[in-house]
């Protein structure tokens, strides 16, 4: 067995000796720490090499997993584009596809960036690199993939529910009808934050968070409406489906309207730049709506 460098002195030591020294060096998460020199202890409980050697052999089999579980994804993801081409040229299949396929390219992108993270660490380790930090870059390695490995699963669900979709009305009709009862429930949290503020039992904070929320189901609707008008020129017939609809927007506008004249001065002053500001981020969005900015600008307007 080559010898390597050991610069945090951690080489033989026990594990919780080793966490002490690495968490005064680095600034990791103890437990994290914990996790990845651990991974490397001998059945005694001791920092070794030769542990490093056994993580790097299993780092390969993990990182091979995810690479599998994508070109599963990426033969849902065909399956389906195959699916959509049969489909009118519908805003909303174009939007699910396109979805689809950022997914898949995102995912790809990720499993050759592991393979090359594995091949860097391999360097690292022959290099007699510093033994905790070869040890965190393999842990580090192995949540990413395993992240990966679930994010392909995932987008392969996704993408065969996305088949059955395109090619079955009920399917539409049934998920349609899902994506209203979840509107529904927001609504209903919605108009009881109205309530609790109209009551006085709330602070600034809490205005804000139904503000916020507010104007997100402002664009879940719109989202809903540019849908429900590719199923009717799809399948015909969503009259029911229209009507519990349009009661949804009226109850959310009211609920809506409610939490913003509940606003005192003081709340205003405290956030209301937070509202604005939010507005502004998703002014110009149409359907379909793109989430990943609605998110980004909730994630950045929220006290």
């Amino acid at each position: 067995m080559r010898e390597r460098a050991d610069t945090e002195g951690i080489d033989g030591l026990a594990v919780d000796a080793a966490v002490d020294a690495v968490v005064d060096a680095v600034d990791r998460d103890p437990a994290v720490v914990r996790a990845a020199l651990g991974g490397i202890a001998d059945e005694d409980g001791r920092m070794t090499w030769d542990g490093v050697d056994a993580e790097l052999a299993e780092a390969s089999k993990v990182v091979a997993t995810p690479e599998t579980r994508v070109e599963l994804a990426a033969m849902a993801v065909s399956n389906a584009r195959d699916a959509a081409a049969d489909a009118p040229d519908l805003d909303t299949v174009d939007a699910r596809v396109g979805t689809h396929e950022n997914r898949l390219a995102a995912l790809e992108a990720t499993v050759d960036d592991l393979g090359t993270r594995l091949q860097d660490i391999a360097e690292q380790a022959s290099d007699r690199d510093a033994l905790a930090d070869v040890a965190l870059s393999l842990h580090d390695l192995r949540e990413d993939a395993s992240a990966a490995q679930w994010n392909a699963d995932e987008l392969a669900d996704d993408a065969e529910s996305f088949e059955d979709w395109l090619t079955d009305p009920e399917t539409r009709r049934s998920e349609f009808a899902a994506d209203l009862d979840d509107t529904a429930e927001s609504v209903d949290a919605l108009a009881s934050a109205a309530d609790r503020l109209e009551d006085n039992d709330a602070d600034a904070t809490t205005w804000a968070g139904a503000a916020l929320q507010a104007r997100v189901l402002s664009l879940v609707v719109a989202d809903l409406h540019a849908d429900l008008g590719d199923l009717r020129a799809w399948d015909g017939d969503y009259d029911d489906e229209a009507d519990r609809l349009d009661a949804l927007e009226e109850r959310r506008v009211e609920a809506a309207e409610r939490i913003d004249a509940s606003a005192t001065a003081d709340w205003w002053d405290a956030h209301g730049d937070r509202v604005e500001r939010f507005e502004s981020g998703v002014r110009d969005l149409e359907p379909p709506i793109d989430w990943g900015v609605v998110q980004a600008e909730l994630d950045a307007a929220r006290p």
